[in-house]
């Protein structure tokens, strides 16, 4: 889904951008490109309703595929002809390579789009059969946790605690909030078994919400467990009605886990009456958001856990109130330690160590692999829940949050470089009267809003974001599914055809086409500022870290790299820029040490760099 709705976006700025090409000028047959962008738009908004429709797969879409394959063929015809058009200085230039192949992407995409308009029919029903009638699941819904270990928890718990049992008495709602797996269900369901709290609320109950959920069954579920029938025949109404007044004039705590809509609060909220005697609501959420929505709310965040504290909790899950075996403790602390902090994650590995021999090399094996261990079935409900995060994400979202699976694990990379890489790469779709910036930040925003990525502030004051391993795990595995990329080179095809390119000294380039690519951080490049870079016409982004003497500045050709964006020189010498920079209407960020910028042509009045 992400790298079909990420190609079809990138296939679309790409028609767009033309018409700010310079010289030679490079055109479309204007019938090719009404058609091309209708079908273009017509898939964009298909794949928005079908992503809201589609369920957990293991497996990749075909249709998805054939619609990534089809928007990518038409990148690749273009690109492919602007690189001919500006490397032959538009001499002895055909267009008939580039109809024809614009022709068979609009045979396929026809194709797709029957096809697609079949399935939105069937859809539709579907969706009116589901709005109808959502089928409830009792057993889930009505099942209170048991209680479990709590680790590195104590000052949230003690707030948690403190907010409950305060002298305050309006109603008040309590938000938890933290990624998937961070322990806010456990802490809840710790608070909920606490003896001081049963005691000190009349009545407490619990209901899990999720993503799919039915307001009818979560009041059935609160009058169950307050011992009250639910009789099948009555209506909605009618149960609102009868828990309105069960919780009326009583002091009670209600726990709503996994809330991922405030349409579900908002669907409730008015059968909660203020006894004006300190009743609470817990509500445990990914969303920061969704949080900040919850009217009179106080919201406490979920920590990851040290290194001690991963320990005690894995000792905790492995062996109990028992110690760990002294020959086990050493290589139990690193795979601890390995886990990140993320409490999901320990116990998870926590279940396996427990399942297996103990002995040190049985335990280094595990911890040699736990990346694999923790997503094979017995751990599959520790993916699922890291997923669920994913397939909740909108379409447009889903292509950032895979990206960050390309940035090295437990690299903390700076927002700016991350915003970059996305606008370079071509999936974020214009909105009129905001800058991609403002739309990359807006996007970012969400993602760590979610918890899907976590923000920090380096030492100095920096802006920087990270991905927790497990959820880089996820990205990895997702982007592989889809080919949306392959870890070593970002694409949105083959490596052969790669678009992104990170690599050092040594690396072997034979495989790749470089006219295509649009991304090229290069290290430690020894010789001439743009050596070797006549071939990356289409590069949108260069970053190179130059040591030792430079050989020359810009080369008088920069005008060829049409769509060039951000330009990113690590050297301690002078660059000069030609006149030529003038021309290059998409450049939004150039950053040298010491960078000599000519006057703008005379002959040249309408000029204006309006991203930089």
């Amino acid at each position: 889904m992400a790298a079909a709705y990420a190609t079809l976006v990138s296939a679309l700025n790409i028609i767009n951008n033309l018409h700010h090409h310079p010289r030679p000028p490079v055109s479309l047959h204007t019938k090719q490109v009404e058609s091309l962008t209708q079908k273009i738009h017509f898939l964009l908004q298909f794949l928005q309703g079908y992503n809201a429709q589609r369920g957990y797969s293991k497996e990749a879409d075909p249709l998805e595929s054939r619609i990534a394959d089809a928007a990518y063929a038409a990148e690749h015809a273009i690109e492919s002809h602007i690189f001919d058009q500006l490397t032959n200085n538009g001499e002895n230039m055909s267009y008939d390579g580039l109809y024809k192949a614009l022709n068979k992407v609009l045979q396929d995409m026809a194709s797709v789009e029957k096809e697609a308009k079949q399935i939105q029919r069937r859809l539709g029903v579907q969706y009116q059969l589901h709005t109808k009638s959502t089928p409830s699941d009792s057993s889930r819904s009505s099942s209170i946790p048991q209680q479990s270990s709590m680790v590195g928890a104590d000052d949230v718990k003690l707030q948690l605690m403190d907010k409950l049992t305060s002298h305050c008495h309006d109603l008040q709602i309590i938000a938890i909030v933290g990624m998937g797996g961070s322990g806010k269900t456990t802490l809840a369901r710790n608070i909920y078994e606490e003896r001081l709290i049963k005691k000190h609320f009349h009545i407490c109950a619990w209901a899990t919400i999720s993503q799919e959920y039915s307001i009818r069954e979560i009041f059935a579920v609160f009058l169950r467990q307050f011992n009250i029938g639910v009789d099948d025949n009555l209506k909605e109404d009618e149960l609102r009605e009868k828990l309105h007044q069960h919780l009326f004039h009583r002091r009670y705590l209600i726990i709503m886990d996994d809330m991922w809509s405030i349409d579900a609060w908002d669907g409730i909220r008015n059968y909660f009456p203020d006894n004006e005697n300190g009743s609470r609501i817990v509500v445990t959420t990914r969303l920061s958001d969704l949080a900040s929505k919850l009217p009179n709310s106080n919201s406490l965040g979920m920590k990851l856990l040290d290194e001690v504290e991963s320990w005690e909790l894995l000792s905790k899950t492995v062996f109990g109130e028992k110690s760990c075996p002294v020959k086990l403790e050493e290589i139990g602390k690193k795979i601890g330690k390995s886990c990140k902090g993320l409490p999901l994650s320990i116990v998870v590995v926590g279940g396996l160590l427990a399942k297996s021999k103990r002995k040190r090399r049985c335990w280094e094996e595990i911890g040699e692999n736990l990346n694999a261990n923790v997503n094979l079935k017995d751990d599959e409900r520790c993916l699922k829940i890291l997923y669920m995060s994913y397939k909740q994400l909108p379409i447009h979202l889903k292509p950032c949050f895979l990206y960050m699976g390309v940035f090295p694990e437990d690299k903390k990379i700076k927002i700016s470089k991350v915003i970059r890489y996305w606008i370079a790469e071509g999936f974020l779709k214009e909105v009129s009267g905001k800058s991609l910036e403002e739309i990359a930040k807006e996007y970012l925003k969400d993602l760590i809003g979610r918890n899907l990525v976590l923000r920090s502030t380096s030492k100095w004051g920096k802006k920087k974001c990270q991905i927790h391993d497990l959820l880089r795990d996820l990205c990895l595995r997702e982007a592989q599914k889809e080919r949306f990329y392959n870890e070593a080179v970002s694409v949105l095809a083959p490596m052969s055809e790669a678009r992104c390119l990170m690599w050092n000294v040594g690396r072997i380039l034979s495989p790749l086409n470089m006219s295509l690519l649009r991304i090229v951080k290069r290290n430690k490049f020894k010789k001439d500022l743009f050596g070797h870079t006549d071939q990356l016409v289409n590069s949108r982004f260069l970053q190179i870290d130059i040591y030792g003497r430079i050989e020359g500045n810009f080369p008088c050709s920069i005008w060829r790299f049409w769509n060039l964006q951000t330009v990113n020189v690590y050297t301690n010498d002078e660059v000069t820029a030609p006149t030529d920079f003038w021309y290059m209407p998409h450049i939004r960020h150039v950053k040298f040490a010491r960078l000599r910028l000519p006057d703008p042509p005379n002959d040249q009045d309408d000029i204006v760099l309006g991203n930089l």
